[in-house]
């Protein structure tokens, strides 16, 4: 699955709208946020795809690593729960 490349960051010259970090001198322009709580959305996006991939990389080595020296069994809700979390971030 391709998509814009990270970083991502809110475009300081048009409020509200997120832009790639800038690519040849310009922006390339990824969203519009238009909602009310608009400022919080943009910063809870920003957060969450900026660090997408090293949280995902994180939770994949802690369960590779539990599993591997069977410190939590695979049964428990919370590793079935990270399981689904992978999943759910790696499906295309």
């Amino acid at each position: 699955m391709e998509y814009t490349p990270l970083p991502w960051e809110e475009d300081t010259n048009n409020p509200g709208y997120i832009i790639a970090k800038e690519c040849d001198d310009s922006p390339l322009y990824v969203a519009g946020v238009y909602d009310r709580p608009g400022k919080c959305n943009i910063e809870l996006i920003l957060r969450a795809v900026n660090s997408h991939n090293e949280l995902l990389e994180a939770l994949q080595r802690l369960f590779a690593i539990c599993l591997k020296e069977q410190l939590i069994p695979d049964t428990v809700s919370y590793m079935q729960a990270a399981e689904k979390a992978i999943a759910k971030a790696t499906e295309e």
